[in-house]
């Protein structure tokens, strides 16, 4: 259970309510994360920043950033990140399945093959950056289309979520 206090729709003012008013005509409701930051106005501000940055990027779309999300966020045990991103991701049309192959970064995931590429790149980066990469690696990536921008990008925001899990646990009880 986290135990700092979590700011409600009804509760935030300022820019923790702008937080809450960019979700309304989204569809799916302010994510749990967002609600725990909101304690701190600027760096809830900061993350949603990010989304913002995120969800109008040019190259890296909706459906792979919540197949990143949702593969680091099951392999991290972050719950209410596999629940937001499985709810996002049933909505663009996967199956358990489909949500079953994008938790496993196998190579039979909805997404196109360049994208499979890019989430398991993103997936190896975070949870095992003692491998380092290697040129080879980055070249596969720049010959299927992607660019050094998006290859951090999608890096990035796979700490992002990583730091978000490790910080909910830190301020959680244990267990």
């Amino acid at each position: 259970m986290y135990l700092l206090k979590t700011i409600s729709k009804e509760t935030a003012h300022g820019d923790q309510k702008e937080i809450f008013d960019w979700f309304e005509d989204k569809p799916i409701n302010t994510p749990p994360s967002l609600q725990r930051y909101a304690i701190s106005p600027s760096i809830a501000k900061f993350h949603l920043d990010l989304i913002r940055y995120f969800s109008s990027h040019k190259t890296l779309n909706f459906a792979l950033l919540s197949s990143i999300r949702y593969a680091i966020a099951s392999k991290v045990c972050y719950d209410s990140c596999i629940a937001i991103n499985e709810t996002i991701l049933k909505r663009s049309g996967m199956t358990d399945e489909d949500l079953k192959a994008v938790a496993s970064t196998q190579q039979d995931t909805p997404l196109e093959e360049h994208e499979e590429a890019l989430l398991q790149f993103a997936v190896t980066r975070v949870l095992h950056p003692e491998q380092g990469c290697t040129q080879e690696q980055l070249q596969d990536l720049y010959q299927l289309g992607w660019t050094e921008q998006d290859l951090f990008d999608v890096t990035y925001h796979g700490y992002t979520l990583l730091s978000g899990s490790q910080l909910t646990a830190s301020l959680s009880t244990a267990g």
